[in-house]
């Protein structure tokens, strides 16, 4: 029994490469052997003989386990883990949230060119607004007013002919949905609408503020969604559109100070309209 006992001190368990680390089996007296400490590598061919021959099917998973390699360190694999998920999650809203900032900073830009556009070519004030307003609907928030079906596939066809055809079809086609045609019919009706109490009943958009718990804070209709300047300075007209833009991914307080970022966009033309009054 020694000679076994002094064999099984040397071997590491069946199964591990030559120069692993593995359990010490320790034999008991009137039992097999048992799991205990962590020893070295097998030198010969004999100790793994000896495992094979005397080790159990049980006894084998025991000894190749990550609670007998590294004893009390069983967690540490799933702590590292949360924490790389949750250094990728930060990375990825984080830059998804920028990438919105970026999307609503060219809106902004664009919306303070039409309306700088508008006063260039003589425009009043009730149609610049109107026309700053439309340009500005990707960041004004949900359509209310008119009311439509919301269908989200819409622009995939019903029985694609090969796979990747509904890819394909959304590549080759100008995409579409209900909320796309029911403001290309309203829009023209919004511009030459005649005061302003008919706007609301031709187009209306409303844009939620939310807290950190994820709650409504203050809703902001189409008309109050952006405001703006106009100056005007000799052959230069410009225009100022601001807006506040809520901030709604999941840890945006890693990277901002509060749930809203006020953006500014701006535009500077040629002034024409004194032309045609000439």
């Amino acid at each position: 029994m020694r000679a076994f006992a002094q064999r099984w001190k040397e071997a590491v368990c069946f199964g591990c490469w030559r120069g692993t680390m593995a359990s010490v089996v320790t034999p008991r007296r009137g039992t097999r052997p048992t799991a205990a400490l962590v020893v070295g590598p097998v030198n010969d061919r004999a100790g793994i003989a000896a495992v094979r021959s005397l080790a159990t099917p049980g006894l084998l998973r025991r000894l190749c386990t990550t609670a007998n390699f590294f004893p009390g360190r069983t967690g540490q694999s799933l702590i590292e883990s949360c924490m790389v998920i949750a250094i990728l999650c930060l990375v990825l809203f984080g830059g998804l949230q920028v990438s919105q900032l970026y999307m609503t900073a060219e809106v902004l830009d664009h919306a303070a060119f039409c309306g700088a556009r508008a006063r260039a070519v003589g425009f009043n004030d009730f149609m610049v607004d109107k026309t700053i307003r439309v340009a500005a609907i990707p960041v004004v928030g949900r359509l209310v007013q008119p009311a439509y079906t919301s269908n989200p596939y819409a622009i995939i066809p019903s029985s694609p002919n090969k796979i990747g055809g509904a890819w394909t079809v959304a590549l080759t086609n100008v995409p579409s949905s209900a909320q796309v045609q029911t403001e290309k019919a309203a829009i023209p009706l919004y511009l030459a609408a005649q005061n302003a109490g008919q706007l609301p009943g031709i187009l209306n958009y409303e844009l939620d503020y939310l807290d950190q718990w994820g709650q409504i804070q203050q809703t902001v209709d189409f008309e109050n969604v952006v405001s703006r300047q106009i100056m005007e300075s000799g052959d230069l007209v410009g225009a100022s559109v601001d807006h506040r833009f809520p901030l709604n991914f999941p840890f945006h307080q890693a990277f901002f100070d509060g749930d809203i970022d006020s953006m500014e966009g701006k535009a500077t033309v040629e002034n024409h309209y004194p032309l045609y009054l000439e």
